[in-house]
């Protein structure tokens, strides 16, 4: 699966995500990929009512070991190794998955769990959220593009 990224903030202390469930999106807040620390979050939608699946789909069926490639404009592609998918209550997310300093991830959200109906429409109760550490080769040099900035999961095929 791959996906075109774009930069979000937050609102009110939550982070936006792309309206289009196809785009998945580089959380402002969060480390650069190219960074030496901390976590780079990147949060997508699974699924969207009236959209059908999302870009993280297949989010909640990657596994500990398989790799993931984020090309981000400017900072080239890096290559990352899965090491745990966890299932959090949402507004229950962790301080240490947004640090800026510490060890080096890339954290990837979406929504999961169970799936409710509220007056506001279908809500999940949950965010998935898989973490991934670098992988050599842990970086490529930024290349030209003019399809912009992606994200593959899980990444299959490299050197």
């Amino acid at each position: 699966m791959t996906a075109s990224i774009v930069h979000v903030g937050d609102v009110r202390g939550l982070i936006t995500v792309p309206p289009d469930v196809h785009v998945v999106g580089w959380y402002a807040g969060s480390a650069r990929t190219d960074s030496t620390t901390g976590s780079t979050v990147i949060v997508g939608h699974v699924n969207y009512a009236g959209q059908g699946p999302g870009a993280f789909s297949s989010l909640t069926k990657v596994k500990s070991g398989e790799r993931v490639g984020v090309n981000i404009s400017g900072q080239g592609t890096t290559y990352w190794k899965i090491v745990s998918l966890k299932l959090y209550p949402k507004l229950h997310l962790t301080a240490n998955l947004f640090t800026l300093n510490g060890p080096r991830y890339l954290t990837l959200i979406t929504c999961g769990g169970t799936l409710q109906h509220t007056s506001t429409g279908y809500h999940y109760n949950d965010n998935i959220v898989v973490r991934a550490v670098p992988w050599l080769p842990v970086k490529t040099p930024p290349t030209t593009t003019t399809t912009g900035p992606t994200v593959t999961i899980p990444t299959v095929a490299l050197p």
